[in-house]
This record gives structure tokens, C-alpha cells and sequence, in this order.
């Protein structure tokens, strides 16, 4: 099964640094030790410069490496994956916001990236923009079979045509819901040529840009299951889920009025049936065993939003 998680948004860039930021949260943990999990031995020079810059993380794929705030440019595309993602990960929008990317410009004579991000000049330092997403180039994330891709945006030259390398660095921020550890993926050298017309081509990328979780050293949790014993007696049933309470911003327990349903999973087989549970905030729950009463699938619906035959369910 695949899984897309589209965002139009702005991404923060602070000095050359970009973030790619994907999540609900607009200023996640990015290791561990920022996230009551422990000390601060595993955080990035990134993690930390993000932090004194005090500036918000925003949902969005983009790349700033120094341009003007009002200066156009045309970008490409450059391709990620994340690799051995593991089961209890059943969506893409539960792992982007922990995937942070730096690109660092380097020198007109450089042929690799260097193993730890240089540090930047002053001149560079200077820099802070932020590059609104529109459709076209607004980035789809996938997971199947165990595999993440997207693509960052690499920006073109602000004074023409011209040639840029870059370093570009992935890290994974430490999750406690997940149990993966903060981890950093080989960096990747590449070429953005910029043409008079503005048009941008990248070359020479030194390999994939990619984070493989098979190397991660967290214990990862196991995706948490329910049984429900479904009656055999020819009918069709579900299991229905809602929620009684949840952890507000301060992590006290707020009581839901309404008790809404926040999933219901329909059910094949009978007798003892294992469920995977999806992904469900901390809180209380109560879990009902449901029949039924009748079915409509494959059921259309558009990109207008509009059925696309009428629909009748039941009798």
C-alpha cells in the first residue's frame, strides 16, 4: 500500500542551511536530548545551530543556499530516499518531520563533500530566506515497501547562469515514538548549473542521497495490535475506535466532549482477528466491536470533489 502526504507551505532557511520539514509539528525535536529522551550526545552542529537562530520550522520542500529574499529563481529537483523504514512507520507524515537536509556551497574547485559540514563565512551567515511553496513545485512524499522518497528543491543562481557545487547533508532526527535514533546519512557532492534562461541542471552527484534505517542504532518499537474476536455467523464487522481523552500542548489530559470516532478498521475473518492499530495519539480510548449493517466499496470521488456515480448503501 502506498502512502502520499502533500504539504503546500513555506520552508525556514536559516543562513545556508535548509531545513525540510514535513511534519504537523512546526518546531520538532531534532535529537535525542531535546525530546525527554535522554543527554545531547547524538545532536547534530545542525540541531544546535537551528536552535540558536530561534527561527520556526514550517512544513515544505525547498532549498535556499544564499539568495535575496526578493530575488526569482528556478530550482531542480534532487531525489531522497529513506530506506528500512521500520513497520510501526505506517504513514510518511510520521517520519518527515524527522528528516532534516543541509546544503552547504562550496568552493569552485571542490570535487567532494566534506565528511562534517563546513562551517560558514560571515558573508554567508548574512543570508535568511524563505521560498513559499506553489503546485509546481510542491513535493509528494511515498512510503512503499519499506522505502521513503521525496526531493528537496536546489535553487539556481541569483546573478545568472552560472556553476554552483554544493554538499548536501541528510540526518535523521531521534524519534521516541518509533525509538530511532538521531543518525546522519553520507553526504552527497553535486553540480547546479544555472543557463541564461535561468533553467537549472544538476550533475556530478557523487551518489544517492539517502538514509538507510538498517544501520540505526535505536531499539525500534513494534507497531502496537488489538484482537478482536469476530463473531462467525456470516455478517460484516468492524472495530471502531474513540477517543475519550487526550494530552493537551502541556501534557495534561483533556477530556473529549464529544468522544469522536478517530478510526474504524473493517475486519476479514473470524474468531480471534490480530489489528494493526494506526497511528494514534497519546490519550484513552474505547474500542467497539461493530456490525455492519451494510457495504458500499470502490466508491469514486474525483479531483472536483464529486462523485463519480451515485451512491446507495443498504436497502
Amino acid at each position: 500500500m502506498i502512502y502520499t502526504f502533500s504539504k503546500k507551505a513555506a520552508a525556514a532557511t536559516l543562513g545556508v542551511v535548509t531545513v525540510l520539514s514535513f511534519g504537523i509539528a512546526s518546531s520538532p525535536a531534532l535529537a535525542k536530548g531535546q525530546n525527554g529522551n535522554g543527554g545531547g550526545n547524538s545532536s547534530h552542529a545542525l540541531v544546535q545551530q537551528l536552535h540558536k537562530s530561534g527561527k520556526g520550522l514550517h512544513l515544505g520542500v525547498a532549498v535556499e543556499q544564499g539568495n535575496e529574499h526578493s530575488v526569482s529563481v528556478r530550482t531542480a529537483s534532487l531525489p531522497f530516499t529513506v530506506t528500512s523504514v521500520p513497520a510501526i512507520i505506517s504513514n510518511a507524515s510520521q517520519i518527515a518531520s524527522k528528516i532534516v537536509f543541509k546544503v552547504i556551497p562550496l568552493p569552485a574547485d571542490a570535487t567532494e563533500a566534506p565528511a562534517t559540514p563546513p562551517a560558514l563565512t560571515r558573508e554567508q551567515k548574512k543570508f535568511d530566506g524563505k521560498f513559499g511553496l506553489g503546485s509546481a513545485n510542491s513535493n509528494a512524499l511515498t512510503l512503499a515497501d519499506a522505502t521513503l522518497s521525496g526531493a528537496i528543491k536546489i535553487r539556481g543562481l541569483k546573478s545568472g547562469a552560472g556553476v554552483q557545487n554544493f554538499a548536501v547533508y541528510p540526518y535523521l532526527a531521534a524519534d521516541n515514538r518509533s525509538g530511532l535514533e538521531a543518525q546522519t546519512g553520507t553526504p552527497v557532492f553535486l553540480i547546479a548549473t544555472t543557463a541564461s534562461d535561468g533553467t537549472v541542471t544538476l550533475s556530478g552527484q557523487s551518489g544517492d542521497l539517502t538514509l538507510d534505517l538498517s544501520l540505526n542504532t535505536g531499539t525500534i518499537k513494534t507497531q502496537p495490535t488489538a484482537t478482536v474476536i469476530v463473531p462467525d455467523d456470516g455478517k460484516l464487522y468492524a472495530l471502531q475506535i474513540i477517543r475519550n481523552s487526550h494530552l493537551d500542548k502541556s501534557g495534561a489530559t483533556e477530556v473529549d466532549a464529544n468522544s469522536p470516532v478517530v478510526a474504524t478498521i473493517g475486519l476479514t475473518g473470524v474468531g480471534e482477528v490480530e489489528v494493526a492499530l494506526p497511528d494514534l495519539k497519546a490519550g484513552t480510548y474505547t474500542f467497539n466491536l461493530i456490525e455492519v449493517a451494510a457495504q458500499s466499496i470502490d466508491i469514486t470521488i474525483g479531483i472536483d470533489g464529486q462523485l463519480a456515480a451515485p451512491v446507495i448503501v443498504g436497502q
